[in-house]
């Protein structure tokens, strides 16, 4: 399990943003402990405003041991495994189509390296012929040789479609007692694959899979045993293994199938879903073993987590409350929204505050000369003046570079027309949320704590780098813990979501004082917390690392809420293999504060 061609790529893909655009569906690792990995990208269309239920969706096939022994076979079985992927997931064959990457050994002249190219080729022709898809474009080099040295005749597969959101399918395995199913592959003699077998099993299996008699697919790409580990791993769950196939022998283009139904002579049995515990073949198997094994193979390069305290700390439920709005009623509640060099997530956050019945404008901050920099200020403290909420989104504000995030944001809510206009929203009793690079700038300049602009010193809140030094994108579980703001509802005190982490500067640093003071006046609104709800330092929960597990504050009157989680990026349909996610209620709360609803 700790083979590199095995082991989990967890710490690598983290370091990549999967969440932005509140579009994903299948996030890169499923269940309740995102250990199980997903094998294709399945995103809803994207629309600035509305919610789509078209997914599309992206697979790949590779095979490097067939290649290195028969490019033909090698690029028969990089098409089919991209298609199996793809109906694993819940597309259909009817609807791909394919792009090819090829790379190959310098040719000259060379008629053998000429007759790769050429072989890898009519491998991947051969499927496309047989289930009548075409490919759509690609990308090809014939340079790859340095010397006296040649890569390995290379041709990926990328199989691309589209489906109902309603028909996508996670990987993670569910139910203790479901039946785990090989669908194998079917070859020639001469080690070919016979296509015209393997277009029948497919569209067997596609056809169950869409009477829903299906409830998970996986690539067996690693072999039975690696397939299956991987799909319990998700929901940690255990199983059984039982059959005469050899269960460690990679298996290019089979899927492996959990279902409660008794399946034909088409599908073999190889095994069941149980409560708990591995074991394959008859040998009981040790689970932590095998988990660190799998977890851990690539910690040297790309860790999962960083390095744990052993603190305890307390779990919060603060009993403070927040006073009501006592300004008119307003029908329109109006957000300003703006964009700064480098931040990404202001779509995410104008939807999610549409979806909450307001209206956004959206300013953008233009720095390429003084001129445009001095008029789009203007620009953004007039919308300041004619909105009840400032939103202040997340990114990567100026590439978040020199030493530490948020510094343009923070100079222009420095600037007097802009320092002016937060403070008459702030009379008028307005909200302001930052998220991300948002609380990231809200802390850099008082506003959070403090409630005020402020000239901060060493002592004071801060932002600081993930502790497991890169950056984090990864599900988490937060809790309530106050109430005593108009962004949280008093209904919710106590409650655990789920919701999507994306930065590398997450860690709040607050000193013991600080903490207390905090405490006290109700301003710690949500904390990391572990699988019993109990707020932690382990960073297996708490991944950034954050003093007393603090994820989210509140200035004291409760008006300006900071937090890192993005919340706006939870969207209905999104994270469809992740469980227990739960729409929150922020932006809600928020634009009906302002609408007589004081609940």
């Amino acid at each position: 399990m700790s083979d590199l061609n095995i082991t989990s790529q967890k710490g690598l893909v983290e370091q990549f943003d999967s969440s932005i655009t509140a579009t994903t569906v299948l996030y890169p690792f499923g269940g309740k402990t995102q250990w199980t990995p997903s094998i294709a990208s399945a995103h809803k269309i994207f629309h600035p405003s509305r919610d789509t239920k078209t997914v599309s969706i992206l697979s790949h096939g590779f095979i490097p041991e067939l290649n290195e022994q028969n490019i033909f076979i090698g690029a028969q079985a990089a098409v089919l495994e991209s298609i199996a992927k793809t109906i694993a997931v819940g597309g259909q064959i009817k609807d791909i189509f394919f792009s090819f990457q090829e790379y190959f050994p310098r040719l000259y002249e060379d008629p053998k390296k000429w007759g790769q190219v050429v072989l890898a080729l009519l491998g991947a022709q051969s499927v496309q012929r047989t289930f009548k898809r075409p490919a759509i474009g690609g990308k090809d080099s014939m340079s790859g040789s340095f010397k006296d040295r040649d890569v390995l005749e290379t041709l990926i597969s990328f199989a691309c479609s589209t489906t109902a959101l309603a028909s996508v399918m996670d990987n993670v395995g569910k139910t203790t007692g479901s039946k785990l199913y090989l669908l194998d592959v079917s070859k020639h003699n001469d080690g070919s694959f016979n296509l015209e077998g393997m277009l029948e099993r497919y569209q067997k299996l596609e056809k169950l899979i869409q009477a829903k008699k299906i409830k998970a697919v996986h690539s067996a790409r690693k072999g039975i045993a690696v397939a299956a580990l991987e799909m319990v791993f998700g929901n940690d769950l255990g199983l059984k293994i039982m059959c005469d196939l050899d269960v460690l022998q990679a298996r290019p283009a089979a899927l492996l199938i959990e279902t409660s139904e008794d399946l034909d002579e088409t599908f073999i049995c190889v095994g069941e879903i149980t409560q708990s515990g591995y074991q394959i073949q008859g040998l009981d198997m040790d689970i932590h073993r095998i988990q660190h094994a799998y977890q851990t193979g690539l910690d040297f390069l790309y860790p999962v987590y960083a390095e744990t305290k052993a603190l305890k700390i307390p779990t919060i439920t603060s009993t403070q409350t927040t006073k009501s709005y006592v300004g008119p009623k307003v029908d329109e509640v109006n957000v300003v929204i703006p964009v700064f060099p480098g931040t990404n997530c202001e779509y995410d956050t104008a939807k999610a505050f549409i979806k909450a019945g307001a209206v956004v404008s959206e300013v953008v901050i233009r720095n390429q000369t003084a001129e445009s920099l001095n008029v789009s200020i203007q620009e953004f403290a007039k919308a300041i003046e004619n909105s009840q909420i400032l939103a202040l989104a997340g990114g990567f504000s100026a590439g978040d570079e020199p030493d530490g995030s948020a510094k343009f944001i923070v100079n222009v809510l420095r600037n007097p027309l802009v320092h002016n206009a937060i403070e008459n929203l702030r009379k008028r009793d307005g909200l302001i949320i930052g998220i991300c690079n948002g609380f990231q700038a809200l802390i850099k300049s008082g506003y959070l704590p403090y409630g005020e602009l402020r000239d901060l010193n060493e002592n004071d809140a801060t932002l600081a780098h993930n502790t497991i030094h890169r950056h984090i994108s990864a599900m988490v579980k937060i809790r309530q813990s106050s109430s005593a703001s108009p962004w949280l509802d008093a209904n919710k005190l106590g409650t655990v979501h789920r919701v999507p982490l994306s930065h590398g500067e997450g860690r709040l640093v607050i000193t013991e004082s600080q903490f207390n003071e905090l405490l006290g006046k109700g301003q710690i609104a949500y904390q990391y917390v572990d699988d019993h709800d109990q707020a932690t330092l382990d960073t297996r929960f708490n991944l950034n690392g954050s003093d007393y597990a603090i994820e989210a504050l509140l200035s004291e009157d409760g008006r300006i809420i900071g937090k890192m989680g993005h919340t706006e990026r939870i969207q209905a349909g999104c994270y469809a293999n992740i469980t227990d996610m739960e729409l929150q209620t922020l932006f809600e709360k928020g634009v009906r504060h302002f609408k007589g609803d004081r609940q």
